[in-house]
């Protein structure tokens, strides 16, 4: 079996126009190979009346057409806030921490930097109802977006300098869900490969469309992973 892995895509900032991005996703062949979204492949997203975008609505309204005929998964990503629930019609399978198939856990990576303290106190902050309820009658609502957008710039550009390996290796050396033997994460913005010695497990980090225009194509029964340029005919 083979999967189609997509992350970090950042559609809707200056370096990642969504069009371009929108292009590649529907230049994907019209087959039942399975989709799995790895998070923030939005800039910055809140799945909330006063603050959705025209191409967010374009990228749902794709994956509940595709989820008729081959499996769509989408976890949250550190950009994204409140597609799930909102949007668990438009997934088979909508995750805000990971999901699992077949052995595999598909998870965004925001979490396994333990060091990165502002952010986790960040994400409590934000992702709770009373800030949705807010977002969803304030008219002001889009300037709290950005203002997120802006702070989550400052954590991420201090902890992007230096790839965190000791604490993605601790996350799988500690990792206990028996019937998982595969991780997959995007977050990282690059394409890496670490085994624990100690459960066997291995992650895989995705490189981002973001920065190679390309995704990664993931084949089951080789263990391989291949990075493909969609384009349409």
């Amino acid at each position: 079996m083979k999967i189609i892995l997509v992350a970090d895509a950042h559609s809707g900032s200056p370096e990642s126009d969504f069009e371009d991005f929108f292009k590649a996703l529907s230049a994907i062949p019209e087959d039942s190979t399975p989709v799995i979204f790895l998070g923030d492949i939005f800039d910055i997203c809140f799945a909330v009346k006063n603050c959705e975008m025209e191409f967010h609505r374009r990228f749902f309204d794709w994956c509940r057409k595709e989820k008729s005929r081959r499996y769509v998964g989408f976890v949250e990503g550190n950009r994204e806030f409140f597609i799930y629930p909102a949007e668990k019609d438009s997934f088979t399978v909508l995750a805000d921490t990971g999901l699992v198939m077949d052995g595999m856990l598909f998870i965004h990576g925001d979490m396994l930097n333990s060091d990165d303290r502002f952010y986790r106190c960040l994400r409590i902050f934000v992702r709770n109802p009373l800030i949705r309820f807010l977002l969803s009658v304030c008219p002001g609502a889009n300037s709290i977006v950005y203002k997120v957008k802006a702070a989550l710039k400052r954590s991420n550009k201090k902890h992007k300098k230096t790839f965190p390996e000791g604490l993605v290796r601790n996350y799988v050396d500690k990792l206990e869900m028996a019937s998982v033997q595969r991780v997959f994460c995007g977050h990282f913005h690059q394409h890496f490969e670490l085994e624990s010695a100690v459960t066997g497990i291995k992650i895989t980090g995705i490189d981002s469309w973001e920065n190679c225009r390309k995704f990664a194509v993931f084949d089951s029964e080789s263990g391989l992973i291949e990075y493909k340029s969609f384009q349409a005919d």
